[in-house]
């Protein structure tokens, strides 16, 4: 299972998503869940979290 989170940078959650299963890439959950939809329409900008290191 997998669930998108979108938090504020002070760690306020914002908004959850609904499970899907935990193969689904992050970009098709976005799309399920109209993400990107909204984003575009508020005009945030987004940025991709560093990768931990492995």
């Amino acid at each position: 299972m997998n669930i998108r989170v979108i938090a504020s940078p002070d760690g306020t959650v914002l908004w959850a998503s609904g499970a899907l299963p935990g193969k689904t890439h992050d970009l098709t959950a976005a799309r399920v869940w109209g993400i990107l939809r909204e984003r575009e329409k508020t005009g945030i900008l987004t940025t991709r979290a560093p990768r931990p290191p492995s």
